[in-house]
């Protein structure tokens, strides 16, 4: 009888611990102009890619920002407000994401 409630209290436990992974978390600060930082915790991931929507301004990237835990960006003739995406992947598969809006202005 003890060892069926030891089995029973062991699997019980395992309920409250999954066998997956930890997935990473990002969370994107984007409180100064013109950047947005990410902060990456978790499992591994081999890939980052951003996307900056311009909505009405012309927002560029001056650097290739792929791969990078930041990302600067510009407007040359039209500033505002843009928002940025952060996308992390493991094997093809999106393990991470956040999105904030950020300002753009000019340099």
């Amino acid at each position: 009888m003890k060892k069926h409630l030891l089995a029973l209290l062991a699997l019980g436990g395992l309920t409250m611990f999954p066998l997956h992974a930890f997935t990473p978390s990002v969370s994107l600060d984007c409180s100064g102009q013109n950047v947005c930082t990410a902060s990456i915790s978790g499992s591994p991931y081999d890939m980052i890619a951003w996307n900056v929507d311009p909505g009405t301004t012309d927002a560029i990237y001056p650097i290739d920002c792929g791969n990078l835990d930041y990302c600067i960006f510009r407007c040359a003739t039209r500033p505002g407000m843009v928002t940025v995406s952060v996308y992390l992947w493991n094997n093809y598969q999106l393990v991470g994401y956040d999105a904030r809006p950020a300002l753009c202005s000019e340099l």
